[in-house]
Protein backbone atom coordinates (compact mmCIF):
# COMPACT_ATOMS: atom_id res chain seq x y z
CA UNK A 1 0.00 0.00 0.00
CA UNK A 2 1.26 3.65 -0.91
CA UNK A 3 1.25 7.04 -1.76
CA UNK A 4 3.35 7.63 -4.88
CA UNK A 5 4.54 11.55 -5.39
CA UNK A 6 3.67 13.90 -7.75
CA UNK A 7 5.26 12.57 -11.34
CA UNK A 8 5.61 13.18 -14.74
CA UNK A 9 2.07 12.43 -16.24
CA UNK A 10 2.44 9.70 -18.12
CA UNK A 11 1.39 9.13 -22.18
CA UNK A 12 -2.29 8.86 -20.95
CA UNK A 13 -4.40 11.73 -23.12
CA UNK A 14 -7.62 11.54 -24.08
CA UNK A 15 -6.53 11.15 -27.86
CA UNK A 16 -4.35 7.80 -27.14
CA UNK A 17 -5.86 6.54 -23.59
CA UNK A 18 -9.43 6.84 -24.87
CA UNK A 19 -8.69 4.75 -28.00
CA UNK A 20 -7.83 1.71 -25.70
CA UNK A 21 -10.76 1.15 -24.07
CA UNK A 22 -11.69 -1.16 -26.73
CA UNK A 23 -11.40 -4.67 -25.14
CA UNK A 24 -8.99 -7.20 -25.70
CA UNK A 25 -11.68 -9.88 -25.83
CA UNK A 26 -13.02 -9.27 -29.48
CA UNK A 27 -15.53 -7.06 -28.43
CA UNK A 28 -15.94 -4.05 -30.95
CA UNK A 29 -16.12 -0.61 -30.16
CA UNK A 30 -19.60 -0.68 -31.60
CA UNK A 31 -20.28 -3.17 -28.80
CA UNK A 32 -18.73 -1.42 -25.79
CA UNK A 33 -22.54 0.21 -25.08
CA UNK A 34 -23.22 -3.18 -23.75
CA UNK A 35 -20.43 -3.21 -22.04
CA UNK A 36 -19.74 -0.20 -19.92
CA UNK A 37 -22.96 1.30 -17.97
CA UNK A 38 -22.47 5.15 -16.87
CA UNK A 39 -24.40 6.21 -14.25
CA UNK A 40 -24.68 9.48 -12.00
CA UNK A 41 -25.78 10.25 -8.23
CA UNK A 42 -27.83 13.07 -7.12
CA UNK A 43 -24.85 14.82 -5.77
CA UNK A 44 -22.97 14.88 -9.31
CA UNK A 45 -20.85 12.44 -8.97
CA UNK A 46 -20.44 10.20 -12.12
CA UNK A 47 -19.51 6.13 -12.35
CA UNK A 48 -18.66 3.62 -14.71
CA UNK A 49 -19.29 0.17 -14.68
CA UNK A 50 -17.27 -2.47 -16.81
CA UNK A 51 -18.52 -6.20 -15.97
CA UNK A 52 -16.00 -8.96 -16.34
CA UNK A 53 -15.80 -11.84 -14.83
CA UNK A 54 -12.75 -13.94 -15.67
CA UNK A 55 -11.61 -13.29 -12.15
CA UNK A 56 -13.30 -12.67 -8.80
CA UNK A 57 -11.35 -9.11 -8.36
CA UNK A 58 -12.50 -5.62 -8.95
CA UNK A 59 -10.88 -2.42 -9.74
CA UNK A 60 -11.93 0.98 -8.20
CA UNK A 61 -10.52 4.27 -9.82
CA UNK A 62 -11.54 7.43 -8.02
CA UNK A 63 -10.65 10.31 -9.79
CA UNK A 64 -10.88 14.35 -8.09
CA UNK A 65 -10.03 16.62 -10.82
CA UNK A 66 -7.25 18.78 -8.36
CA UNK A 67 -4.04 19.41 -8.32
CA UNK A 68 -1.16 21.85 -8.71
CA UNK A 69 -2.87 23.63 -11.18
CA UNK A 70 -5.76 24.47 -8.93
CA UNK A 71 -3.71 25.48 -5.41
CA UNK A 72 -4.11 28.62 -4.40
CA UNK A 73 -1.24 31.36 -4.39
CA UNK A 74 0.74 30.78 -1.97
CA UNK A 75 -0.59 27.54 -0.78
CA UNK A 76 1.61 25.17 -3.42
CA UNK A 77 1.66 22.02 -1.86
CA UNK A 78 -1.93 21.66 -0.60
CA UNK A 79 -2.94 19.44 -2.85
CA UNK A 80 -0.74 17.21 -2.50
CA UNK A 81 -1.61 16.73 1.53
CA UNK A 82 -4.77 14.85 0.03
CA UNK A 83 -3.21 11.26 -0.83
CA UNK A 84 -1.18 11.53 2.27
CA UNK A 85 -3.94 12.20 4.70
CA UNK A 86 -6.50 9.70 2.94
CA UNK A 87 -3.77 6.63 4.30
CA UNK A 88 -5.32 7.28 7.82
CA UNK A 89 -8.76 7.54 7.11
CA UNK A 90 -11.93 9.43 8.16
CA UNK A 91 -13.68 8.91 11.10
CA UNK A 92 -14.10 4.93 11.00
CA UNK A 93 -10.38 4.92 12.17
CA UNK A 94 -11.07 7.14 15.43
CA UNK A 95 -12.52 6.07 18.45
CA UNK A 96 -13.70 8.89 20.39
CA UNK A 97 -14.45 11.95 16.85
CA UNK A 98 -15.51 14.33 19.18
CA UNK A 99 -12.39 13.96 21.33
CA UNK A 100 -10.70 14.17 18.48
CA UNK A 101 -11.55 17.01 17.25
CA UNK A 102 -11.14 19.30 20.97
CA UNK A 103 -7.43 17.30 20.68
CA UNK A 104 -6.98 18.92 17.26
CA UNK A 105 -8.41 22.33 17.77
CA UNK A 106 -6.12 21.79 20.89
CA UNK A 107 -3.22 21.35 18.46
CA UNK A 108 -4.11 24.57 16.44
CA UNK A 109 -4.14 26.84 19.62
CA UNK A 110 -0.58 25.17 20.78
CA UNK A 111 1.16 25.82 17.06
CA UNK A 112 -0.41 29.29 17.10
CA UNK A 113 1.00 30.13 20.31
CA UNK A 114 4.48 28.60 20.04
CA UNK A 115 4.48 30.72 16.11
CA UNK A 116 3.34 33.70 17.44
CA UNK A 117 6.18 33.48 20.05
CA UNK A 118 9.21 32.94 17.49
CA UNK A 119 7.83 36.12 15.74
CA UNK A 120 7.84 38.22 18.05
CA UNK A 121 9.69 41.69 17.80
CA UNK A 122 11.96 42.46 19.94
CA UNK A 123 12.55 38.40 20.19
CA UNK A 124 10.40 36.57 22.57
CA UNK A 125 12.77 34.62 25.56
CA UNK A 126 14.18 31.61 24.54
CA UNK A 127 13.05 29.33 27.44
CA UNK A 128 9.05 30.70 26.53
CA UNK A 129 9.36 29.90 22.96
CA UNK A 130 11.04 26.29 23.82
CA UNK A 131 8.28 25.40 26.81
CA UNK A 132 5.52 26.43 23.27
CA UNK A 133 6.95 24.15 21.23
CA UNK A 134 6.82 21.47 23.43
CA UNK A 135 3.60 22.02 24.15
CA UNK A 136 2.67 22.09 20.53
CA UNK A 137 4.53 18.66 20.35
CA UNK A 138 2.67 17.26 23.21
CA UNK A 139 -0.69 18.30 21.53
CA UNK A 140 0.21 16.85 18.61
CA UNK A 141 1.36 13.43 20.00
CA UNK A 142 -1.55 13.50 22.18
CA UNK A 143 -4.25 14.06 19.31
CA UNK A 144 -2.55 11.06 17.37
CA UNK A 145 -3.64 8.99 19.96
CA UNK A 146 -7.36 9.12 19.00
CA UNK A 147 -6.45 7.66 15.46
CA UNK A 148 -4.82 4.18 14.07
CA UNK A 149 -2.05 5.02 11.89
CA UNK A 150 -2.60 4.52 8.18
CA UNK A 151 -6.20 2.91 9.18
CA UNK A 152 -7.08 3.04 5.37
CA UNK A 153 -4.46 1.30 3.68
CA UNK A 154 -4.63 -1.23 6.67
CA UNK A 155 -7.98 -2.11 6.34
CA UNK A 156 -7.59 -2.44 2.43
CA UNK A 157 -4.76 -4.48 2.96
CA UNK A 158 -6.47 -6.61 5.62
CA UNK A 159 -9.48 -6.79 2.80
CA UNK A 160 -6.87 -9.04 0.74
CA UNK A 161 -6.30 -5.71 -1.67
CA UNK A 162 -3.66 -6.47 -3.87
CA UNK A 163 -3.01 -2.90 -4.35
CA UNK A 164 -3.75 0.51 -2.87
CA UNK A 165 -2.27 3.57 -3.74
CA UNK A 166 -3.38 6.93 -3.61
CA UNK A 167 -1.38 10.09 -5.90
CA UNK A 168 -1.12 13.24 -7.50
CA UNK A 169 -0.69 13.98 -10.89
CA UNK A 170 -0.14 17.73 -12.09
CA UNK A 171 -4.01 18.30 -12.14
CA UNK A 172 -5.88 15.15 -11.02
CA UNK A 173 -5.54 13.53 -7.63
CA UNK A 174 -5.98 9.50 -7.67
CA UNK A 175 -7.13 6.77 -5.52
CA UNK A 176 -7.23 3.44 -6.52
CA UNK A 177 -7.66 -0.03 -5.40
CA UNK A 178 -7.78 -4.01 -6.60
CA UNK A 179 -9.41 -6.54 -4.23
CA UNK A 180 -11.16 -8.88 -3.83
CA UNK A 181 -14.69 -8.85 -5.06
CA UNK A 182 -16.04 -9.82 -1.81
CA UNK A 183 -14.51 -7.11 -0.48
CA UNK A 184 -15.79 -4.18 -2.79
CA UNK A 185 -18.01 -3.37 -0.03
CA UNK A 186 -15.36 -2.21 2.12
CA UNK A 187 -13.99 0.76 -0.34
CA UNK A 188 -17.04 2.35 -0.82
CA UNK A 189 -17.42 2.53 2.73
CA UNK A 190 -13.72 3.89 3.72
CA UNK A 191 -14.30 6.33 0.59
CA UNK A 192 -17.40 7.87 1.46
CA UNK A 193 -16.23 8.17 5.43
CA UNK A 194 -13.07 10.10 4.53
CA UNK A 195 -15.12 12.03 1.54
CA UNK A 196 -17.42 13.02 4.08
CA UNK A 197 -15.41 15.42 5.44
CA UNK A 198 -11.45 14.92 4.66
CA UNK A 199 -10.06 15.07 8.17
CA UNK A 200 -6.68 17.04 8.90
CA UNK A 201 -5.43 14.29 11.21
CA UNK A 202 -1.69 13.70 11.30
CA UNK A 203 -1.37 16.74 9.37
CA UNK A 204 2.09 18.19 10.82
CA UNK A 205 3.60 14.79 11.31
CA UNK A 206 2.60 13.99 7.37
CA UNK A 207 3.70 18.01 6.25
CA UNK A 208 6.99 17.63 7.93
CA UNK A 209 7.83 14.15 6.71
CA UNK A 210 7.16 15.52 3.13
CA UNK A 211 9.16 18.62 3.61
CA UNK A 212 12.67 16.34 5.24
CA UNK A 213 12.12 14.31 1.84
CA UNK A 214 11.86 17.49 -0.45
CA UNK A 215 15.24 18.56 1.44
CA UNK A 216 17.15 15.61 1.42
CA UNK A 217 16.27 15.03 -2.21
CA UNK A 218 17.18 18.25 -3.43
CA UNK A 219 20.75 18.51 -3.61
CA UNK A 220 21.08 15.23 -5.37
CA UNK A 221 17.98 14.21 -7.73
CA UNK A 222 18.54 16.01 -11.06
CA UNK A 223 15.34 14.59 -12.72
CA UNK A 224 13.25 16.95 -10.05
CA UNK A 225 15.77 19.67 -10.50
CA UNK A 226 15.13 19.52 -14.23
CA UNK A 227 11.19 19.41 -14.14
CA UNK A 228 11.45 22.53 -11.55
CA UNK A 229 13.97 24.14 -14.37
CA UNK A 230 11.68 23.30 -16.98
CA UNK A 231 8.46 24.32 -15.02
CA UNK A 232 10.06 27.97 -13.92
CA UNK A 233 11.24 28.80 -17.11
CA UNK A 234 7.67 27.71 -18.50
CA UNK A 235 5.26 29.07 -16.26
CA UNK A 236 6.98 30.57 -13.22
CA UNK A 237 4.87 30.35 -10.05
CA UNK A 238 1.01 30.01 -11.40
CA UNK A 239 -0.77 26.78 -12.33
CA UNK A 240 1.30 23.96 -13.21
CA UNK A 241 4.20 26.27 -12.04
CA UNK A 242 3.35 25.28 -8.28
CA UNK A 243 4.17 21.86 -8.78
CA UNK A 244 8.15 23.04 -7.97
CA UNK A 245 6.95 23.84 -4.26
CA UNK A 246 9.58 23.54 -2.33
CA UNK A 247 10.19 22.51 1.61
CA UNK A 248 10.17 26.45 2.37
CA UNK A 249 6.94 26.39 0.45
CA UNK A 250 5.52 23.04 1.90
CA UNK A 251 6.22 24.17 5.69
CA UNK A 252 3.99 26.88 5.88
CA UNK A 253 0.38 25.11 4.39
CA UNK A 254 -2.12 25.39 7.40
CA UNK A 255 -4.78 22.91 8.32
CA UNK A 256 -6.80 25.35 7.48
CA UNK A 257 -5.73 25.60 3.97
CA UNK A 258 -6.26 21.78 3.49
CA UNK A 259 -9.80 21.85 4.72
CA UNK A 260 -10.62 24.74 2.19
CA UNK A 261 -9.28 23.46 -0.51
CA UNK A 262 -11.41 20.01 0.57
CA UNK A 263 -14.46 21.64 0.50
CA UNK A 264 -13.62 24.15 -2.92
CA UNK A 265 -12.45 20.99 -5.00
CA UNK A 266 -13.68 17.76 -2.88
CA UNK A 267 -17.19 17.68 -4.08
CA UNK A 268 -18.77 15.01 -5.89
CA UNK A 269 -19.64 16.65 -8.77
CA UNK A 270 -15.71 17.06 -9.32
CA UNK A 271 -15.21 13.53 -8.69
CA UNK A 272 -14.65 10.63 -11.17
CA UNK A 273 -15.25 6.29 -10.10
CA UNK A 274 -14.66 3.64 -12.62
CA UNK A 275 -15.23 0.33 -11.55
CA UNK A 276 -14.16 -2.70 -13.31
CA UNK A 277 -14.03 -6.57 -12.57
CA UNK A 278 -16.68 -9.32 -11.14
CA UNK A 279 -19.14 -6.87 -10.07
CA UNK A 280 -22.88 -5.65 -11.63
CA UNK A 281 -23.96 -2.48 -12.62
CA UNK A 282 -26.70 -2.83 -10.28
CA UNK A 283 -24.31 -3.78 -7.21
CA UNK A 284 -21.77 -1.23 -8.06
CA UNK A 285 -24.53 1.40 -8.09
CA UNK A 286 -26.14 0.19 -4.74
CA UNK A 287 -23.03 1.00 -3.45
CA UNK A 288 -22.55 3.97 -4.33
CA UNK A 289 -25.72 5.46 -3.30
CA UNK A 290 -25.08 4.03 0.08
CA UNK A 291 -21.70 5.15 0.73
CA UNK A 292 -21.27 8.05 -1.89
CA UNK A 293 -24.54 9.05 -2.44
CA UNK A 294 -25.08 10.71 0.97
CA UNK A 295 -22.17 13.24 0.29
CA UNK A 296 -23.52 16.84 0.09
CA UNK A 297 -23.56 17.89 -3.25
CA UNK A 298 -21.41 21.39 -4.07
CA UNK A 299 -20.73 24.02 -6.75
CA UNK A 300 -18.38 22.06 -9.07
CA UNK A 301 -15.27 24.65 -9.19
CA UNK A 302 -14.43 25.83 -12.74
CA UNK A 303 -10.98 24.70 -14.21
CA UNK A 304 -8.55 27.45 -14.85
CA UNK A 305 -9.38 29.48 -18.50
CA UNK A 306 -6.51 27.67 -20.96
CA UNK A 307 -4.62 30.07 -21.40
CA UNK A 308 -2.17 30.07 -24.67
CA UNK A 309 1.28 30.08 -23.67
CA UNK A 310 2.87 31.45 -26.62
CA UNK A 311 6.64 32.68 -26.46
CA UNK A 312 7.84 35.26 -29.01
CA UNK A 313 11.87 34.09 -28.24
CA UNK A 314 13.02 30.59 -26.31
CA UNK A 315 12.93 30.59 -22.58
CA UNK A 316 15.88 29.41 -20.99
CA UNK A 317 15.61 27.25 -17.62
CA UNK A 318 17.76 28.25 -15.30
CA UNK A 319 20.99 26.36 -14.80
CA UNK A 320 21.59 27.01 -11.24
CA UNK A 321 19.50 24.00 -9.64
CA UNK A 322 20.83 21.96 -12.01
CA UNK A 323 23.49 19.36 -11.00
CA UNK A 324 26.70 20.19 -13.63
CA UNK A 325 27.70 16.39 -13.20
CA UNK A 326 25.43 15.07 -16.00
CA UNK A 327 23.10 18.00 -17.50
CA UNK A 328 20.64 17.04 -20.25
CA UNK A 329 19.19 18.47 -22.71
CA UNK A 330 15.61 18.93 -22.59
CA UNK A 331 13.46 21.01 -25.21
CA UNK A 332 10.13 21.82 -24.76
CA UNK A 333 7.26 23.06 -27.32
CA UNK A 334 4.22 25.19 -25.71
CA UNK A 335 1.14 22.59 -26.47
CA UNK A 336 -2.99 23.07 -26.33
CA UNK A 337 -5.12 20.93 -23.37
CA UNK A 338 -5.84 17.84 -24.32
CA UNK A 339 -8.86 18.61 -24.91
CA UNK A 340 -7.54 20.04 -28.11
CA UNK A 341 -8.97 19.17 -31.67
CA UNK A 342 -5.37 18.52 -32.34
CA UNK A 343 -4.74 16.49 -29.44
CA UNK A 344 -4.51 13.18 -31.62
CA UNK A 345 -2.23 14.30 -33.96
CA UNK A 346 0.17 15.05 -30.85
CA UNK A 347 -0.40 11.64 -30.04
CA UNK A 348 0.67 10.62 -33.92
CA UNK A 349 4.02 12.54 -33.85
CA UNK A 350 4.99 11.67 -30.84
CA UNK A 351 4.53 7.90 -31.69
CA UNK A 352 6.45 9.11 -35.24
CA UNK A 353 9.56 10.69 -33.09
CA UNK A 354 9.83 7.80 -30.84
CA UNK A 355 8.35 4.86 -32.03
CA UNK A 356 11.00 1.89 -33.48
CA UNK A 357 14.60 1.76 -34.55
CA UNK A 358 13.76 4.07 -37.41
CA UNK A 359 11.99 6.76 -35.92
CA UNK A 360 12.74 10.26 -36.67
CA UNK A 361 14.95 10.97 -33.29
CA UNK A 362 17.02 7.66 -33.71
CA UNK A 363 17.30 8.23 -37.53
CA UNK A 364 18.43 11.85 -37.25
CA UNK A 365 20.87 11.14 -34.38
CA UNK A 366 22.05 8.53 -36.70
CA UNK A 367 22.61 10.84 -39.41
CA UNK A 368 24.08 13.49 -38.00
CA UNK A 369 26.20 11.25 -35.91
CA UNK A 370 25.48 12.18 -32.26
CA UNK A 371 25.52 8.71 -30.14
CA UNK A 372 22.28 10.40 -28.19
CA UNK A 373 18.97 9.13 -26.73
CA UNK A 374 15.91 10.63 -25.93
CA UNK A 375 12.56 10.36 -24.62
CA UNK A 376 9.18 12.33 -25.18
CA UNK A 377 6.59 13.39 -22.61
CA UNK A 378 3.82 14.69 -25.08
CA UNK A 379 1.84 16.96 -22.20
CA UNK A 380 4.28 17.31 -19.55
CA UNK A 381 3.53 18.16 -16.95
CA UNK A 382 -0.34 18.10 -17.20
CA UNK A 383 -3.47 17.63 -19.45
CA UNK A 384 -6.08 20.78 -18.55
CA UNK A 385 -4.31 23.48 -19.78
CA UNK A 386 -1.79 24.55 -21.80
CA UNK A 387 1.10 22.67 -21.52
CA UNK A 388 4.29 21.33 -23.10
CA UNK A 389 5.81 18.64 -25.96
CA UNK A 390 8.60 17.91 -23.88
CA UNK A 391 11.54 15.92 -25.45
CA UNK A 392 14.61 14.86 -23.28
CA UNK A 393 18.07 13.92 -24.70
CA UNK A 394 21.17 12.48 -23.27
CA UNK A 395 24.26 11.68 -24.44
CA UNK A 396 25.73 7.78 -24.72
CA UNK A 397 28.95 9.05 -26.24
CA UNK A 398 31.29 12.07 -26.24
CA UNK A 399 29.09 14.80 -28.33
CA UNK A 400 27.86 18.37 -27.26
CA UNK A 401 25.22 19.69 -26.03
CA UNK A 402 24.74 22.13 -28.75
CA UNK A 403 25.15 19.12 -31.06
CA UNK A 404 22.13 16.72 -29.55
CA UNK A 405 20.15 20.46 -29.41
CA UNK A 406 20.71 20.67 -32.84
CA UNK A 407 19.26 17.15 -33.73
CA UNK A 408 16.34 17.08 -32.13
CA UNK A 409 15.20 20.48 -33.31
CA UNK A 410 16.73 18.72 -36.98
CA UNK A 411 14.25 16.17 -36.26
CA UNK A 412 11.40 18.00 -35.19
CA UNK A 413 11.84 20.46 -38.51
CA UNK A 414 11.98 17.32 -40.77
CA UNK A 415 8.48 17.08 -39.58
CA UNK A 416 7.60 20.89 -40.99
CA UNK A 417 9.10 20.37 -44.14
CA UNK A 418 7.96 17.65 -45.78
CA UNK A 419 4.65 14.85 -45.40
CA UNK A 420 5.51 12.02 -43.51
CA UNK A 421 5.67 8.82 -45.28
CA UNK A 422 1.57 7.24 -45.16
CA UNK A 423 3.56 3.62 -44.72
CA UNK A 424 4.71 5.24 -41.93
CA UNK A 425 2.34 7.13 -40.63
CA UNK A 426 -0.08 3.95 -40.92
CA UNK A 427 2.28 1.52 -39.00
CA UNK A 428 2.33 4.60 -35.92
CA UNK A 429 -1.03 4.26 -35.83
CA UNK A 430 -1.18 0.79 -35.84
CA UNK A 431 1.38 0.94 -32.64
CA UNK A 432 -0.72 3.68 -30.42
CA UNK A 433 -3.51 1.14 -30.74
CA UNK A 434 -2.08 -2.07 -30.01
CA UNK A 435 0.32 0.13 -26.86
CA UNK A 436 -3.75 0.99 -25.29
CA UNK A 437 -4.90 -2.37 -26.00
CA UNK A 438 -2.43 -4.37 -24.39
CA UNK A 439 -3.43 -1.62 -21.24
CA UNK A 440 -7.07 -3.23 -21.64
CA UNK A 441 -5.75 -6.71 -20.91
CA UNK A 442 -6.54 -6.31 -17.25
CA UNK A 443 -9.30 -5.18 -15.16
CA UNK A 444 -6.54 -2.67 -13.91
CA UNK A 445 -5.63 -1.04 -17.26
CA UNK A 446 -9.49 -0.94 -18.30
CA UNK A 447 -10.30 0.94 -14.97
CA UNK A 448 -7.96 3.36 -15.68
CA UNK A 449 -9.23 3.79 -19.09
CA UNK A 450 -12.42 3.84 -17.71
CA UNK A 451 -11.78 6.69 -15.32
CA UNK A 452 -9.51 8.92 -17.86
CA UNK A 453 -12.89 8.93 -19.93
CA UNK A 454 -14.88 9.93 -17.70
CA UNK A 455 -12.96 12.62 -16.07
CA UNK A 456 -12.84 14.04 -19.81
CA UNK A 457 -16.57 14.20 -19.66
CA UNK A 458 -16.49 11.57 -22.61
CA UNK A 459 -19.20 8.97 -23.55
CA UNK A 460 -19.21 6.25 -25.34
CA UNK A 461 -19.91 7.48 -28.92
CA UNK A 462 -16.93 9.67 -28.01
CA UNK A 463 -14.66 6.60 -27.10
CA UNK A 464 -15.34 5.25 -30.66
CA UNK A 465 -14.75 8.83 -32.03
CA UNK A 466 -11.16 9.06 -30.49
CA UNK A 467 -10.77 5.87 -32.55
CA UNK A 468 -11.88 7.83 -35.56
CA UNK A 469 -9.46 11.09 -34.59
CA UNK A 470 -6.40 8.73 -34.55
CA UNK A 471 -7.03 6.82 -38.04
CA UNK A 472 -8.07 10.45 -39.25
CA UNK A 473 -4.87 11.85 -38.97
CA UNK A 474 -3.39 12.65 -42.12
CA UNK A 475 -0.08 13.66 -43.33
CA UNK A 476 -1.07 17.13 -44.05
CA UNK A 477 -2.36 16.78 -40.49
CA UNK A 478 1.16 16.28 -38.58
CA UNK A 479 2.60 18.68 -41.12
CA UNK A 480 0.20 21.53 -40.11
CA UNK A 481 0.73 20.89 -36.41
CA UNK A 482 4.39 20.89 -36.64
CA UNK A 483 4.76 24.29 -38.30
CA UNK A 484 1.97 25.78 -35.71
CA UNK A 485 3.71 24.11 -32.44
CA UNK A 486 7.07 22.68 -33.45
CA UNK A 487 8.74 26.07 -34.16
CA UNK A 488 12.23 27.14 -33.99
CA UNK A 489 11.41 29.85 -31.65
CA UNK A 490 9.25 30.02 -28.49
CA UNK A 491 10.16 27.01 -26.64
CA UNK A 492 11.62 26.27 -23.35
CA UNK A 493 15.34 24.73 -23.39
CA UNK A 494 17.49 23.13 -20.63
CA UNK A 495 20.82 24.81 -21.22
CA UNK A 496 23.62 23.85 -17.78
CA UNK A 497 26.61 25.36 -18.31
CA UNK A 498 29.07 22.86 -19.81
CA UNK A 499 29.23 20.83 -23.17
CA UNK A 500 28.48 17.47 -21.98
CA UNK A 501 25.15 15.68 -21.90
CA UNK A 502 23.44 13.27 -20.00
CA UNK A 503 20.56 12.21 -17.80
CA UNK A 504 17.15 13.17 -18.67
CA UNK A 505 13.66 13.71 -17.63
Amino acid sequence: MQVRPFGLVGLAGIGVVLSGIAPSHGASLSSLAQNVTSFELGNGMKFAVMERREAPLVAVHLIVRAGPLDEPEGRSGVSRMFPRLFAHGGDLGVRNPAGEKAALARVEQAHDLWKKLEARKPPADSYDVSKARVEFQMATEAAALHSTPRFAFSVLEGAGAMSAEARVDADTTHFIATLPAQSAEIWFKLMGDWLRKPPARRFYAERNAWTEELSRLAPSSQQAAVEDAVLAAAFGKAGYGNKAAGASVVGEIRPADFEAFARGRYVPGNMFVAIAGDITAAGARKMAETYLGTLAAGPVPSSPVPVPLVFEEDRIAPAAAIPPSIPPVVIGWPRPPRSDADDAVFDVIWGLMTSGQDSLLSATFEAEKVPAQASIVPNFPGDRAWSLFAVSAFAVGPVTREAVEAAVSKAAASLRDKPVDPERLARVKRMLRTRITSEGESITGVCHLLARFLEFGGSVEAIAGAVDRIDKVTPADVERVARKYLRDKGRVIVRPAGNAVGGGL
